[in-house]
C-alpha cells in the first residue's frame, strides 16, 4: 500500500475516532461505561480507538455496536464531512 494510503486511512480512523468520542461525550458516557454496554471489560478498545493509539482502531462490529448504544446509524460514526479528501482529490470525483 503506498504511503498516501496509508495516510488516507490514518486520517479516516481519526476522523472516525474522534466522531465516537464526540456522540460518546454527547451522551455523558464515559469510555468504560461504552466499553461495558459494548460487551467489553477494559476501557482500552475505546480509549485507544478514539486515538488510533498503537494503529488500535474499530472494527465494524464496534462500529455497529456504539451506534445502536448511542441510538445513532453507523453512518453518523463514519461521517468524514469533506475533511478526508483535499481539493484536488474532490475536482477528480466530479
Amino acid at each position: 500500500m503506498s504511503t498516501h494510503h496509508e495516510n488516507e486511512l490514518y486520517r479516516f480512523h481519526a476522523i472516525v475516532g474522534a466522531n465516537i468520542k464526540a456522540h460518546r461525550e454527547k451522551r455523558g458516557l464515559s469510555q468504560l461505561e461504552l466499553a461495558h454496554r459494548i460487551g467489553h471489560a477494559s476501557v482500552s478498545v475505546i480509549s485507544h480507538g478514539e486515538v488510533c493509539h498503537n494503529g488500535k482502531r474499530f472494527n465494524l462490529s464496534h462500529i455497529y455496536l456504539i451506534a445502536k448504544t448511542l441510538g445513532i446509524k453507523p453512518a453518523d460514526l463514519v461521517d468524514c464531512g469533506g475533511r478526508l479528501f483535499d481539493s484536488s482529490e474532490k475536482k477528480e470525483k466530479e
